[in-house]
Order: structure tokens, then sequence, then C-alpha cells
């Protein structure tokens, strides 16, 4: 006969059995303490949660505020300083100069190039070891560095070498209308020649030189200057000197070519001329000078 287990009288009359030795729980005011095995949801207190939001935001505001105090006026007095600096900084000449492309009254002096009875086609291009000859043109672009006006008051060349004329063949770009307006010369068998404005010959126009030098630059605003070097006995290399003044301070520019060189130009009282002429199938032809194709009025 199976023996029967004895009722427990705690169970039977609904007394909560005491929890083991070691363990205790409490749940006082929300807060959980010691071991706890959660049925269902425990709610903290929501006055306890809007706090805690309001009190991060207060924070955060307090963090912004201080990093704009701490930047702001930096940046402020950084902006200021620039504006100052840029009131104070003075204008200066700024120049770009080159050779002119190879185009109408351009040429050249070529060492070692001989043009037999037949004659050659006009160079499509700046010939190879050629030198500038007596008569050709730089290219001068002039204005400010600032919204300050200046005035160029002068200009002329330094002589950095000289040697005898160079030797070779004379070659010429032929004019199929009238040459662009030249604004200066310069003689270079001169030392320290200014630049003196003319009319062009080769134009119909005519363009009165000025009394004086006065040519007021400044950003934006250039002032253009073509330049003939004039020579007759000598192969020589120079610079451009540029005078000008601007808020009582007086100041030079030195120009160069665009490889930050002299300028090298020859005369042709050593080279062997050439003459243009048409044929019966060019109407532009390069022949010696002493060719009977020649034009009388040819060199």
């Amino acid at each position: 006969m199976a023996q029967k287990q004895r009722p427990d009288p705690a169970r039977e009359s609904g007394t909560p059995e005491d929890p083991p030795a070691g363990t205790r729980n409490e749940v006082t005011n929300s807060d959980v303490r010691g071991d706890v095995t959660l049925v269902g949801s425990i709610v903290h207190s929501p006055a306890r949660g809007k706090a805690t939001v309001f009190a991060a935001a207060a924070l955060v505001l307090i963090a912004m505020a201080a990093l704009y105090m701490a930047l702001g006026p930096s940046r402020t007095a950084e902006s200021a300083a620039r504006g100052a600096e840029q009131k104070s900084a003075k204008t200066q000449l700024q120049a770009q100069a080159g050779l002119a492309n190879w185009g109408c009254g351009e040429s050249a002096v070529v060492p070692g190039l001989k043009v037999g009875p037949e004659g050659m086609a006009p160079l499509k291009g700046f010939p190879r070891a050629g030198v500038h000859a007596s008569g050709g043109t730089i290219e001068v672009v002039l204005q400010g560095t600032t919204d300050e006006e200046l005035i160029i008051t002068g200009a002329q060349a330094e002589i950095v070498k000289r040697r005898a004329p160079l030797r070779g063949t004379h070659v010429i770009t032929p004019c199929g209308s009238d040459a662009p307006i030249r604004v200066f010369n310069v003689d270079l068998d001169k030392e320290n020649a200014p630049l003196t404005l003319v009319s062009d010959g080769r134009s119909s126009s005519s363009q009165a030189p000025r009394e004086r030098w006065k040519y007021a630059v400044k950003l934006g605003d250039a002032e253009t200057f073509a330049i003939h070097p004039l020579l007759t006995t000598h192969d020589v290399e120079f610079r451009i000197v540029i005078s000008w003044s601007s808020g009582g301070k007086d100041d030079v520019f030195v120009l160069e070519d665009e490889d930050g060189r002299p300028f090298r130009f020859t005369a042709t009282s050593a080279a062997e001329p050439l003459c243009v002429a048409s044929t019966t199938t060019q109407p532009y032809w390069l022949f010696p000078a002493a060719s009977s194709r020649c034009p009388e009025s040819a060199p």
C-alpha cells in the first residue's frame, strides 16, 4: 500500500514560506534591491524621468553657450584683423611681358640658314635658333594690385650685354594688311634710352604722342604697351625698367621675358637680307635680296 504524504500546515493555511537563507528582496520607493525575478514590468516614477530630461537639456545649453563665448570673440577679432590688413595693403605695379606672336611685321636673324635662288616659303612660326630682329615687338600689360590708383611715370631700356650683330639670314613675315598700331620705340644703340611714344607709320591712322608720361592703372584697369626695340650696330640683351608712383611712394618694376631672362634683339646689318615676292602659285615667297624676283623697292 502506498504511503500518503503528510499535508504541510503552512501551505494549507496560506502563510508564506520564509525565503532561503542569504536572500533578501526589497522594493522601496520604486528602487529594487536584492535578487528579483521580474514578472510584468516595473515603471519608474514619472516625476524623476522628467527631471532627468530637463537636467540633460540644461547641460547641453550651458555647453553651447560656453562654446560660443570661447569662439565668437576670437572669430570676430580675426575678421577685423583681416579687414584692417586689406585696408593697409599698399598697391604695387604688376606686369605681364612677352614677345609678340610671329606675324605681320616680325622678323628674326637665323644663323646658318641659307636660301638658294629658288627661295623659300614664309615660316609659320618663330624660327628655331633665331634671334628677334630690330623693329620687332614686346607686348606689355601693366596694372595695379589693388583698387588704389598708381601712375606710370616713365620707362627706359637697361642694357645688360652688347655684342657684334648676329650673322645669318634675316627672315621676315609678310603683311597682307596694315600692321597693328605700335606705340613705343626704344633706341638700343644708346645707353638707358627712354621709351618714346610714336605713330604707326604703316597704318592710315595716326596717334599723337603724349607730352609726358602719366598713365593711370589699377586692379582691373590695365594699360597695354607695344614696344619696338631699334638697333643698327649690335646684338643686345636688355631689360625694360618701368617707373611708377602711388601715395607719395616712387618705385620701379623691371621687365624681362617669359623665362625670367633679359630680352635679346639683334641688328640686321650682318645678316643676309631676303625679300618678299609672289610666284605663279604662291602670293608670298621669300627670295635672296639680290634675286631678280625681288621688287625694286626691296632691300
